[in-house]
Order: structure tokens, then sequence, then C-alpha cells
């Protein structure tokens, strides 16, 4: 079931002040607010999550010769032009501790850990899209999705360790989808770009919503 207070950080951080490269990841934000657009990011406008918002992207870079990943920011998913200063950049992420780094204006994502854990099982994923979809929760099964433990929540270390674990278990690649079972209608993909990343959960919207 999903938790009320979805969106609060469960990992410890230290957020360091610094103006980000934008032009680095003009992509990432394009794209961003095309999953706004196309209601895979933003905020629940009735039921029992009303006002709360979902959804948060995230790429590769290297930065000041430092190699991690920009992500967007904690309680943003209302916004529909996300602007530069509402990304932070991840210098370190240390999910056995439970502690990030990051450089920005704005706190990491609630799922910070979880892009890492992707992130650590293959070096070529180089973006990850985190929505929330009631179609593709609801179809998953019809579509054969991959999934995590219904007792992993999200943003947790539990979530993280059980993402790395079900790549091994259904061999997942360097681009896909999974369901977080523990995570109400939650939804992962990740890819070689944003571009793609995106295209793979947009598409997967569109094959669940013909088979209910």
């Amino acid at each position: 079931m999903s938790n009320l207070k979805e969106g609060v950080i469960k990992f410890n951080y230290k957020l360091i002040k610094a103006k980000l490269p934008c032009e680095l990841f003009s992509d990432l934000m394009e794209w961003r607010d095309r999953l706004f657009a196309n209601k895979l990011i933003g905020v629940y406008k009735s039921g029992k999550m009303k006002d709360i918002g979902y959804g948060n992207v995230s790429k590769r870079i290297e930065w000041n010769a430092k190699k991690g990943f920009v992500i967007t920011g904690s309680q943003t998913g209302s916004i529909a032009k996300l602007p530069c200063e509402k990304y932070c950049f991840i210098e370190k992420c240390d999910i056995e501790k439970n502690f990030v780094r990051a450089l920005g204006k704005i706190k990491p994502s609630s799922e910070t850990l979880s892009h890492a854990s992707i992130y650590e099982q293959n070096e070529k994923i180089n973006a990850v899209v985190h929505s929330h979809s009631k179609e593709i929760f609801a179809a998953s099964k019809k579509l054969g999705l991959p999934y995590t433990s219904e007792k992993a929540g999200y943003g947790s270390v539990a979530l993280a360790k059980e993402l790395a674990k079900a790549f091994k278990e259904f061999s997942l690649d360097v681009e896909g989808i999974i369901v977080t079972l523990g995570h109400e209608e939650g939804v992962f993909s990740w890819a070689e770009s944003i571009e793609r990343a995106s295209k793979i959960i947009i598409s997967t919207l569109e094959k669940a919503k013909e088979l209910l």
C-alpha cells in the first residue's frame, strides 16, 4: 500500500551549495519536462495521495573531474518546467551506509539510492527514470515485467538492494523497465540515454493502456 509520507528522504545526506553546469544535462531537463507532460511525473490530484508529487530522473555526468549523476531535487514533481537549480549532483552514494553526498541548491530526490543502485549494475547505463503509473503497475504481469519485493518500500536501502537482486534474477541488461511492488504504482526505466529511458516508459504505458 502507498505510504502517505511518500517523498520523505530516508537516507542521511550532506548538501554542499554549488551552481550546477546546466549545459551538461540539458537533455535531461528536456525529457523530464516531457515526462511531466505525459503525466509520468506530476502530483496526485485526488485520492489518498492527493497533493503528493511523484517522479524523478537522473543522468550520469562528469563534472570537475568527478564522476557521478545529476538527479531532480526532492519534492519537485509538481513543477511543469523544472529549472536547473532544482537538480543536484550526486558525488557519492554509499548504499550500505545509507549516505549521499550532493552538490547543488536543493536536497536530492528521495529515490537517489535506487538510481545509484541501477547505475551500479552496468557502466553503460547512463540515465534512469522513476515514475508512478497505475496503468503500468496494473498490467505488469500481462506485460511480463520484472519486479522487486513487496517488502521493499520507496527510497530505502532495501529497495536499492532489491533492484540489484532483480538485475541478476531477471538477467536485466543495459536498458529495461521494472515495477516496485513495495512502492505502489512505482516504475523504473533505464538506458544508455535519457531519451531512450524515457521512450521505454512512455511506450510501456501505451502498451499497458491497450491491455486494460
